[in-house]
């Protein structure tokens, strides 16, 4: 079975040197959708936002464009944006797309927006919050 383009992106997260030492390594504070409730900061969410089949003239492409949003939490605008640039970094040799290709070589990673600045004002102390938005190449069958 495939697996999700979000569990490649957590695992291979997990093993960048600068994004483990900014999210820590047990737990690594990289959810699906929403934060764990009492997690530590700084902390990342990864969602797909859309995901956009590839056909060709009579049929369906082992392949997919996805566009996913990152939300980086911290109380420390500093820190959120530390981890918000190392996911730039990170995705720039990230590949979802084959596993005998150098990331990039043939349908590169893009942040299409951000990283943007946010406070969460129902926090106390005010939390900061940095999003991304990058759209990423997945095989649908690796």
């Amino acid at each position: 079975m495939a697996t999700t383009l979000l569990a490649k992106l957590r695992t291979a997260a997990s093993a960048d040197a600068t994004l483990s030492s900014l999210l820590g390594s047990s737990p690594f504070r990289w959810y699906d959708q929403q934060l764990a409730q009492g997690t530590a900061f700084p902390a990342v969410t990864a969602e797909i936002t859309t995901r956009v089949r590839q056909y060709s003239v009579n049929s369906l492409l082992l392949t997919a464009q996805y566009r996913v949003t990152f939300k980086v939490f911290d109380p420390d605008p500093q820190q959120s944006r530390a981890v918000a640039l190392a996911i730039e970094q990170f995705l720039t040799g990230f590949n979802a797309y084959s596993s005998a290709a150098p990331a990039g070589q043939l349908q590169p990673n893009q942040v299409v927006m951000g990283p943007r600045d946010f406070g969460i004002a129902e926090t106390q102390p005010l939390t900061n919050l940095q999003i991304l938005d990058a759209m990423i190449w997945n095989n649908e069958t690796l």
